[in-house]
């Protein structure tokens, strides 16, 4: 009959502190990977909300100009409409058109926010359950 493998305490203390230092090692990755994921991502959403509200002041000042113009030149006949220049109707076009473009770029950055989110919450689940795991080691 084999007879089963014996440690002195000094073996058992090695390999304590070694799965202790291997379970320090696997938090520090996740930590790492949760940097490297959610700060430049946050960043990127940051900078792009900046901009989507610059270029929105932009387009709200606009607006208000071509407003503006369109009553600055009234009619010399009261009863006749202002007339109002071809380029005024494309340029509202464009207008419409990057204000549907930005509101595309905001939908697609809050879908890419959720679905990181959604990774980094994954994360901190992983990260918990290894504390615990952790917790549950030391009390042993």
């Amino acid at each position: 009959m084999p007879k089963p493998d014996t440690y002195n305490r000094a073996e058992i203390d090695d390999m304590v502190h070694g799965n202790y230092r291997a379970q320090e090692m696997s938090m520090n990755d996740y930590y790492k990977r949760l940097n490297d994921v959610y700060y430049p991502i946050d960043n990127n959403i940051t900078r792009l909300t900046a901009r989507m509200n610059e270029l929105k002041e932009e387009i709200d000042i606009i607006r208000r100009q071509t407003e503006i113009r369109a009553k600055e030149y009234p009619s010399i006949d009261d009863h006749t409409r202002p007339s109002i220049d071809a380029n005024h109707t494309s340029f509202r076009g464009r207008l419409e058109e990057s204000s549907h473009r930005f509101e595309d770029i905001l939908e697609t950055t809050h879908d890419r926010l959720r679905m990181h989110q959604g990774c980094i919450g994954h994360l901190q689940k992983r990260m918990h359950a290894n504390e615990v795991a952790k917790e549950i080691m030391k009390n042993q």
